[in-house]
């Protein structure tokens, strides 16, 4: 999966957890919220052995996504090839 974050870059992250939620309607369903973890690519986050992994709690999805938040998507909706 693919995390993006408030300035929109995008990292490759893991999922730690899944948050379902409760679908709007029988036919309308939504992606669940995920925890997620990522490597930063900012050169000054690093710790002495390596790079910083990060932990992002509470991730929306994309089609749930409020401007200026970070959100995940699945590849082939952002048009990153698998």
């Amino acid at each position: 999966m693919v995390f993006v974050d408030a300035l929109l870059t995008r990292y490759e992250a893991l999922v730690t957890e899944v948050t379902l939620r409760e679908p709007v309607s029988t036919v309308l369903w939504t992606e669940p919220d995920c925890n997620v973890v990522y490597v930063s690519v900012n050169p000054l986050a690093c710790v002495p052995t390596g790079r910083l992994v990060v932990q992002t709690t509470s991730v929306a999805h994309r089609t749930n996504w409020a401007s200026g938040r970070p959100y995940w998507a699945w590849p082939d909706e952002i048009g990153i090839p698998e």
